[in-house]
C-alpha cells in the first residue's frame, strides 16, 4: 500500500510507521521524509542510469562508424570512383565526422563535464554550419541561407549549438520538404528584443 502523506504548508512529507521491536506492540517509530528530496534523488539516479546507457551506446556506435568512415576514405582514394560517387563518399565522410562529434558530446554529458562556453559571433558561425548542411545534404536541390543583418554575440558552447542547428535542419528537411522545385532552408540570426 502507498505510504500516507502529510502536507505542512508547501512541504509534502512521506510517512512510514515501523515497530521499534519486530513483531511487538511496545512502540512504533515514525519516519518522515521530504518527498521533494525523495523525488530529486530518484531523478538524479535516473539521470545517472541514462548517462551510463548513453555512454555504452555511444561506444557501440563508434566502432561501426569508424569502419564506415574508413570505407568511404578508401572509395575516395580509388581510381575507379566516378565523380558522382566521389561526391557521395565525401558526404559519407563529413557526416561520419559529425556523428563522431555527436558521440563525443554524449560521452561528455555522461561524464558530467561542464560545457565549454565562449563568446561567439553567431552570424559567421551559423553561416558556416549552413554551408556544411547544404554540402552534406543528400538532396542536391537544397538551398540553405543565413540572414544576419547585424552582429550578434552570445555565450554558448559551439559544439552544442552546432548539434542543435543540425537537428533543426534535419527536422525542417524531413517535415518541410518542397513538393515541387527546390527546398529552401533559412537560418535567421537576430538579437533578442526587449518588449
Amino acid at each position: 500500500t502507498e505510504s500516507p502523506k502529510l502536507r505542512i504548508g508547501a512541504q509534502e512529507l512521506g510517512i512510514q510507521f515501523k515497530p521499534i521491536v519486530p513483531r511487538s506492540r511496545s512502540g512504533t517509530l515514525i519516519l518522515m521524509r521530504d518527498l521533494a528530496q525523495v523525488h530529486a534523488e530518484q531523478h538524479k539516479t535516473q539521470l545517472a542510469t541514462i548517462g551510463q546507457m548513453s555512454a555504452s551506446l555511444a561506444h557501440e556506435i563508434r566502432n561501426p562508424l569508424s569502419a564506415i568512415s574508413q570505407a568511404a576514405q578508401l572509395m575516395q582514394e580509388s581510381d575507379d570512383t566516378i565523380p558522382q560517387h566521389q561526391r557521395l563518399t565525401e558526404i559519407i565522410g563529413r557526416n561520419s565526422q559529425r556523428l563522431d562529434q555527436v558521440i563525443d558530446n554524449i560521452l561528455t554529458l555522461a561524464r558530467r563535464r561542464d560545457p565549454h562556453q565562449q563568446d561567439l559571433d553567431l552570424g559567421p558561425f551559423v553561416e558556416r554550419i549552413a554551408l556544411q548542411i547544404e554540402m552534406n545534404a543528400a538532396d542536391p536541390d537544397l538551398i540553405v541561407e543565413t540572414i544576419c543583418n547585424e552582429p550578434v554575440t552570445a555565450r554558448v558552447d559551439p559544439n552544442h549549438l552546432e548539434e542543435v542547428l543540425h537537428i533543426l535542419a534535419d527536422n525542417a528537411m524531413k517535415h518541410g520538404r518542397a513538393t515541387e522545385g527546390k527546398t529552401r532552408l533559412v537560418f535567421s540570426v537576430e538579437p533578442a528584443r526587449n518588449n
